[in-house]
């Protein structure tokens, strides 16, 4: 006779057996896709590709005195390095945070620049944002024009002055932060 071994505990068992029975046929691991990647390290903060596509965006849509929010595409890199680095000056400290009233109506402002809700949606998607994404990265700016205008001042009749102060102090704030460039991804397929 055949010894039968005996579940020592069948609501375990009858588990195993459901999950088995729903669990679908087991697949491969789907192939490494790239979503996003990082451009440039300042000090522990990640600058990614998305972020130069929504600078760029920003810049163009969202006037601004500060002149690395700007979208000029020969200085992108560098440009959103230095927001980086001027909003964390900003950090969470209470005199350069905007109020929310600030943010929306920045944000009403932008909107305003498409002619239709879909042309708004459309222009969305292809920068990968939702409305929260988008209002924080509005805040960000006001970050950043809040901290230069504290810092060096609003620009006066004598732009290129200001200019000069603005890109002084820039320069003197890049030197006590390290910043690393990534290498762009190689072309080549791998092996």
């Amino acid at each position: 006779m055949r010894h039968q071994q005996r579940v020592k505990n069948p609501k375990m068992f009858s588990c195993l057996i459901l999950m088995a029975a729903f669990a679908g046929p087991v697949r491969a691991a789907p192939q490494t896709t790239v979503a996003d990647r990082a451009v440039a390290l300042v000090d522990n903060e990640i600058v990614t590709a998305s972020d130069l596509k929504l600078h760029l965006s920003l810049g163009a849509h969202d006037e601004s005195f500060v002149p690395v929010l700007r979208a000029d595409p020969e200085t992108l890199l560098d440009d959103a390095i230095s927001a980086t680095l001027i909003r964390s000056i900003g950090g969470r400290i209470s005199v350069y945070q905007p109020n929310p009233a600030q943010v929306r109506s920045r944000l009403a402002k932008y909107r305003d620049k498409w002619p239709s809700v879909d042309v708004w949606e459309t222009h969305l998607l292809s920068l990968g944002l939702d409305q929260q994404r988008l209002y924080r990265a509005i805040e960000r700016r006001l970050v950043i024009e809040r901290v230069v205008s504290r810092v060096v001042g609003q620009p006066g009749d004598d732009m290129t002055l200001w200019t000069t102060r603005f890109d002084s102090w820039l320069e003197q704030e890049r030197a006590r932060v390290r910043v690393r460039k990534v290498a762009p991804m190689s072309t080549e397929a791998a092996p």
